[in-house]
């Protein structure tokens, strides 16, 4: 029998990182998801990486700073250079060279490679797969991964907008009041059309790599920054449906809660009652998570009412409302049949 594998959440801010460990036919198999901020890398992440013996892979969902900037830490740190890292997933263009910008963080993902090559030598090439996107699939023996965003046409437009560093981040979430209760009730909120800004506005998020992830004994469907509207098109083509949903054992909710990123139509093709929500609250104009996402998860028209939903973050519940706001109360949480589990490191 296989080893139980473990989801490890880690302190990432308003940013995402994840260590995930299993059991690959009798032989570990490590793979990392993002790197949060530097600040983030400083306090928590870089401690758990330096526990691993080897990362066999790498996995950069897109080149937002709160998801680079760790692992950009990591790779280019000579005191590191003893974890040996088998295989990159990221999605970066050859030889870029931009100027910083604080509109998106094109500049970081030029220096990733930069640095990425002086870490690996001649072996960056072979290690470093460029190009993730959907429809593709991979087989590492007992392991599965199945990527449903970006797009091979997002992708193109990424590196379009990468080239002449020229597109702005113009995400707006919640307005970080004292409380978004007064957003209305969540039953109403649940099937609110939040009205979504072209892709070309928003294409750093949009080439975010999201996938189904399938162990030998957990499934996640890990969504990153992605947009909900890709992953519904492409499980629509691999043959999910609201009446034939994919089953997964997690989620991790795409963009931190935000209310942009999950729609009704995306939960209703998912059958999960765990939820994972990577904040500690937001940052700057940014506050996560948005109520309306809590709502779509809970009352969602294809939910199983008789089944408890989980709502699980890596911060606690009360420091994430300092900065995001109170979205969910305690007589909410009794109706809707939810537990929190907060301050979470370990699945």
């Amino acid at each position: 029998m296989c080893a139980k594998s473990k989801i490890r959440l880690l302190k990432a801010e308003h940013g995402d990182s994840f260590i995930i460990e299993t059991d690959n036919e009798g032989i570990p198999f490590v793979m990392v998801v993002d790197g949060g901020t530097d600040n983030a890398y400083e306090n928590d992440i870089e401690e758990k990486l330096e526990e691993l013996s080897q990362i066999d892979l790498m996995v950069l969902t897109h080149t937002d700073n709160d998801h680079i900037e760790g692992l950009l830490s990591f790779i280019s740190s000579t005191k590191h250079r003893n974890i040996p890292i088998k295989k990159y997933w990221i999605n970066c263009m050859h030889s870029i060279r931009v100027a910083s910008s604080a509109k998106v963080s094109f500049s970081n993902g030029a220096s990733f490679e930069k640095e990425l090559k002086k870490r690996e030598g001649e072996e960056a090439s072979c290690k470093w797969s460029e190009d993730i996107y959907y429809p593709n699939s991979f087989q590492y023996k007992k392991i599965k991964i199945v990527v449903l965003s970006p797009t091979k046409e997002v992708l193109e437009q990424f590196y379009d907008a990468w080239k002449i560093s020229e597109i702005e981040k113009v995400s707006k979430v919640s307005s970080g009041t004292r409380s978004q209760i007064q957003k209305g009730d969540l039953k109403t909120l649940s099937q609110k059309e939040i009205k979504q800004k072209p892709i070309k506005n928003d294409i750093t998020n949009a080439s975010s790599i999201a996938f189904i992830l399938i162990l030998p004994d957990i499934s996640i469907l890990m969504l990153g920054d992605s947009r909900p509207e890709i992953i519904v098109k492409s499980l629509e083509d691999i043959g999910y449906s609201k009446e034939k949903k994919l089953e997964v054992d997690y989620v991790k909710v795409s963009h931190h809660g935000s209310k942009y990123n999950t729609t009704p139509e995306l939960m209703e093709m998912i059958k999960c009652d765990n939820y994972i929500i990577m904040t500690n609250g937001g940052f700057a104009n940014s506050k996560h998570p948005d109520r309306e996402t809590i709502a779509k998860i809970l009352w969602n028209r294809g939910r199983d009412m008789n089944r408890e939903i989980k709502l699980i973050f890596n911060y606690k519940l009360s420091d994430i409302e300092k900065t995001s706001g109170v979205f969910i109360t305690d007589e909410e949480i009794k109706e809707s049949k939810c537990k929190i589990i907060d301050d979470c490191d370990e699945l």
